[in-house]
């Protein structure tokens, strides 16, 4: 049958999901069908990395599979029962079986569970008499822990005793929340004699709880479980639970789904449970048959079982050791892959010594002997079968964990994906994985959802070490022209916390479920790191693209910008060139036209005046002309020395500062004074103009405003080489707070500062009034 089966489940890792995966996968190959595990976890879990790992059960459709099988009492731990009904009708494309709880409208493989559960509360009732029980139920709304419970409540009415709610806790089905159930029920202060827990898990975790709290299980508590899963068998001691037939319910929803595929209308399977009796619930040697009861227990053998037990007597019988012992080690070397109870083939052994000695038909004692001989070495063979094969199991864990260990170093020093598939392809050779496929999601183009995928493992310079991009809902790419859908493989998404990041195909061919797990944690904390650093390097990238465009701007609009202050500065130089100018062709023309002009009209009146009689009316009144006109020019020749600075092209800064205090100390009372170094020198340029100009301001402003009797022009040469020094005393008024210090004057001597690259600093010395210009030094 040329088809591709899916099966939905939560953990491999999980005794009862491993034990119905192997039924699946043994079918599966029996009926050469190929087998997809969307290795999930249980939905809505309010965990984020279990939640993120359900994108798995997201890539299962038609174009990939031809059938479905969920395992949903494994993966609907917290949905009701709308959810889980909602959950198949999603993929109602595709015929669908569910395992495990029944789902109206789908075929599904049931397990009565009520018949073990009533069967083992009878029997803590009936065989070991107790009456106070607790319970450690499973979550609330989940239909197998819901049926569990009710046949719990049930049976305990049917024996009239009274349950006290007190000693009800609910668990998670986790082995943790048996712990966690046992204290709950020890800080109530109830005293119980019997503890019943609604899963394997759970009782196991119960058992470690009360060992803590020095309570002895079964002396002061009996202790139940339910599933029948193998770790079951082996802790201390040995737990008394309801065995589910795991195996036979994965190999009865192949059937079910291949029948559905074909073209059959499916129906519901139902198997049955049955107790395990160990000795947590008080019982010794529970697997050896009590003769008185050897009836009872042929009858409730099933057909497998009573199949093996004829065979077994039969070669007994026959005397035909080699036969015999060869027969016990297939039997054993099967019922540890499949998960049957590994005490199966003792108590079938039991059953046949137990018919020996109560009926021996020979009457020959010595053929008894033999063959009572003969089983006891039987015995002794299965007691080492299943050490060595419990043994050869935990050693070969141990090796892929520490194989798988290694790995995980060598990736954790892997940056980039071609590292990363180099390091993965030789683990995974190590490990004894012929081919896997690595795939990691990308982004979706064009509304479709892509991934690359990278074939394992690879051989040289493989040109698949690139990988190939497909549309991720094909599993896999069709370059890859080999018929993988015929094969077993397991689908482990890998996840970061939140985020998923692809997923690994690895094919089901170790007995480690956990080295699923292992891989793909480490995987996805590697692949997390490259994209980390990829994107890192993506951003680095941008940032220099985007520095460099900033760059080019910036360099462009600096240009810009220069070319404007270039433009600016000669603008203003053009400016003060023509004020200067300006300045200069008017302090020229009073000097040498409108004084000379006046001075002319001087004489012209002075001769008008000397024609006249002294004393006479028009003589005073020449005389007052002529007064003025005098005054005038002197005006006139005092506004030309302000706008011309004169003698300071011809006779440097320093004559000229010397000749404008003189001419400024004519006609006022103000002591004015020059004070200078003998070294200090100002080299006769634009600099010397600005700093003349500032000195006449500062001069013009003390004498109008500051009402002072003496100024100060000191011109100094710093010490050290800290340039030059040019300051402005009066002994005046100074500023007061009306703003004075804002005036255009000021604004103007800073202007010209900032052109003369000076530093300018105005003090109120109270009294009078300090303005220095520093200039630097070169």
């Amino acid at each position: 049958m040329n088809k591709n089966i899916g099966v939905f489940t939560a953990e491999l890792n999980d005794a009862y999901q491993s034990a119905v995966w192997k039924g699946i996968v043994s079918q599966a190959q029996t009926r050469e069908l190929g087998l997809v595990c969307f290795l999930g976890s249980r939905v809505k879990s309010p965990i984020a990395t279990e939640q993120c790992s359900n994108i798995a059960y997201s890539l299962a459709d038609k174009e990939n599979i031809d059938g479905l099988i969920i395992i949903s009492s494994a993966i609907s731990t917290y949905l009701d029962f709308q959810a889980v009904t909602e959950l198949f009708r999603i993929r109602s494309d595709l015929p669908q079986v569910s395992v495990g709880l029944g789902i109206p409208g789908i075929p599904s493989i049931i397990v009565d569970g009520r018949i073990g559960m009533v069967s083992v509360i009878r029997h803590l009732i009936e065989v070991h008499a107790k009456r106070s029980f607790a319970l450690i139920s499973g979550p609330s709304g989940h239909l197998e822990a819901d049926a569990r419970k009710k046949a719990f409540f049930d049976t305990l009415a049917d024996y009239d005793i009274t349950f006290d709610r007190r000693l009800m806790v609910e668990g998670s089905f986790e082995q943790r929340s048996g712990s966690r159930g046992v204290r709950a029920l020890l800080a109530e202060g109830i005293p119980f004699d019997a503890l019943v827990c609604l899963n394997d898990k759970m009782a196991l975790g119960a058992l470690d709880e009360l060992s803590r709290h020095g309570i002895s299980v079964p002396d002061d508590v009996a202790l139940v479980g339910f599933d029948g899963i193998e770790e079951a068998l082996f802790c201390q001691p040995p737990l008394t639970t309801v065995r589910q037939p795991l195996f036979e319910l994965g190999a009865a929803a192949v059937e079910e789904v291949c029948a559905l595929i074909q073209g059959g209308k499916g129906q519901n399977r139902y198997l049955n449970s049955s107790v395990r009796v160990g000795e947590s619930c008080g019982c010794r040697h529970s697997w050896i048959p009590e003769a008185a009861a050897m009836d009872s227990f042929s009858k409730d053998l099933d057909e497998p079982d009573r199949d093996t037990m004829a065979l077994l007597r039969s070669l007994i019988f026959e005397e035909n050791a080699p036969a015999f012992l060869e027969f016990l080690e297939r039997e054993a070397t099967s019922d540890t892959y499949s998960g049957r109870d590994l005490r199966r083939l003792h108590t079938l052994l039991y059953a046949v010594q137990e018919e020996l000695l109560s009926d021996d038909e020979s009457g020959d004692r010595s053929i008894l002997r033999r063959r009572l001989r003969l089983i006891s070495t039987g015995l002794s063979r299965l007691a080492e079968l299943t050490t060595r094969i419990l043994s050869s199991r935990r050693l070969k864990e141990m090796e892929r964990n520490f194989l798988a260990r290694s790995i995980g170093a060598a990736l954790a020093e892997a940056f980039e994906m071609d590292s990363i598939v180099k390091t993965l392809s030789k683990g995974l050779v190590s490990l004894g994985f012929s081919e896997a496929y690595l795939v990691i999601f990308l982004d979706s183009r064009d509304g479709k959802e892509l991934s690359r995928v990278f074939p394992l493992p690879l051989e040289g310079d493989d040109p698949t070490a690139k990988g190939y991009v497909f549309k991720t809902t094909s599993l896999l790419p069709d370059q890859i022209d080999f018929d993988w859908k015929r094969k077993q493989w397991v689908l482990k998404p890998l996840v970061y916390q939140h985020e998923p990041l692809g997923y690994i195909l690895l094919p089901v061919a170790v007995d480690d479920p956990a080295l699923y797990d292992l891989l793909s944690k480490q995987i996805s904390s590697t692949v997390k790191g490259a994209r980390l650093l990829e994107q890192v390097r993506t951003h680095e990238k941008s940032l220099e693209e985007e520095v460099s465009r900033r760059t080019a701007e910036l360099t462009k609009t600096n240009e810009c910008l220069q070319t404007e202050v270039d433009k600016r500065i000669r603008l203003e130089q053009e400016v003060i060139d023509i004020s200067n100018n300006t300045m200069n062709r008017i302090g020229q023309d009073l000097h040498d036209d409108l004084c000379q002009h006046l001075a002319g009209i001087s004489m012209i009146t002075e001769a008008l005046k000397n024609s006249l009689d002294p004393g006479s009316h028009p003589y005073e009144v020449c005389t007052q002309i002529n007064d003025l006109i005098s005054n005038s020019v002197d005006r006139a020749k005092g506004i030309a020395r302000g706008l011309v600075p004169v003698g300071l092209k011809e006779n440097g800064f320093i004559a000229a500062v010397d000749t404008l205090l003189a001419a400024l100390g004519k006609g006022n009372t103000i002591d004015m004074r020059l004070e200078r170094s003998p070294d200090f020198f100002l080299k006769n340029d634009d600099r010397a103009l600005q700093l003349y100009r500032i000195v006449q301001e500062a001069l013009s402003n003390s004498i109008k405003h500051a009402n002072c009797s003496h100024i100060v022009v000191k011109l100094h040469t710093q010490q050290k080489g800290n340039g030059r020094l040019i300051e402005i005393i009066d002994d005046g008024t100074g500023f007061s707070d009306k703003g004075e210090g804002d005036g255009m004057g000021l604004k103007i001597m800073r202007y010209r500062a900032e052109k003369a690259q000076v530093h300018l600093l105005i003090r109120n010395m109270e009294p009078g009034t300090t303005i220095s210009c520093l200039i630097p030094q070169g």
